[in-house]
């Protein structure tokens, strides 16, 4: 059965820095929080450097933003569930060896940015909102913040909704009880905590094959968050049936195959970076 690689990164920025050390993990599928639009990017790098099949974002601000990039044979387009400056959320259906419904998280306090009359979406409204609708088995991934602290809550909310995480499954352990973290606060309060996470289906949980999570000097450099790679083997039999309609345009794409057809960004002033 084809195995699907997904990583998630929160990677604080300055992706065009890091890009040899995100290519050398290997991911199928990438989950990147602030991460800069495609606009950005594409002037730092050429598209055959970042390999990507498929690039999509949105955001708030042209070089902090939440991105999904694809390689290889998994594609990705965007759900027409999507709501524009959600901000907090980027639901994709892949394709490729197989078809999955997948939400990329970036959760986000919930206060109007500077510049914008309303905040962020929050999570668990975001969530709320997609999940009913976006079809299954489906796929959370992403830096969630504290938003999946403790046992009530969020976490129980997304529990009753039948989603797994897949670190916990792996390791055997209790929400709390984590051995490592994917963040490391270094500065003025020093901290550990687990914040970036995957959660699948519990239809597909058994298909959990590895969970890593890259720690180390090089790594810290680049970022407080630690990369988290999850290996799932996916069914070829398992297909979804996404709405007919795409999202709108406002959403930035990109395909690197394509380096003219760069993008329609939801973040006016996008280009000018």
């Amino acid at each position: 059965m084809p195995l699907l690689r997904l990583l998630v990164w929160n990677c604080s920025g300055r992706l065009h820095d890091k890009l040899l050390d995100l290519i050398g993990l290997a991911p199928d599928v990438a989950v990147l929080a602030e991460c800069a639009c495609p606009e950005v990017l594409l002037r730092r790098i050429r598209p055959a450097e970042l390999g990507a099949r498929d690039l999509l974002w949105d955001g708030t601000h042209p070089s902090r933003g939440l991105a999904v990039a694809t390689f290889g044979a998994w594609g990705a387009r965007l759900s027409s569930l999507h709501r524009a400056r959600s901000a907090t959320t980027l639901p994709v259906y892949l394709s490729g060896p197989t078809d999955l419904p997948l939400v990329a998280v970036w959760a986000r306090p919930p206060k109007p940015d500077v510049g914008h009359r309303t905040g962020p979406e929050p999570l668990r409204d975001a969530l709320s909102r997609l999940l009913p609708a976006l079809g299954a088995p489906a796929i959370l991934a992403g830096d969630f913040n504290r938003t999946l602290a403790g046992k009530a809550g969020l976490r129980a909310h997304l529990a009753c909704a039948g989603f797994v995480s897949a670190y916990h499954h792996v390791r055997g352990v209790l929400p709390g009880e984590e051995a490592e973290a994917t963040f490391h606060r270094l500065r003025r309060y020093p901290s550990r905590h687990h914040l970036d996470q995957v959660l699948v289906d519990k239809a597909i949980a058994a298909g959990i094959r590895a969970v890593e999570i890259r720690t180390g000097a090089r790594w810290s450099a680049w970022s407080d968050h630690a990369p988290v790679v999850v290996e799932l083997e996916t069914s070829t039999q398992q297909q979804v049936t996404p709405p007919s309609a795409l999202a709108s345009s406002e959403v930035s794409t990109v395909r690197s195959s394509i380096p003219r057809d760069r993008s329609r960004s939801a973040v006016r002033g996008c280009s000018r970076g």
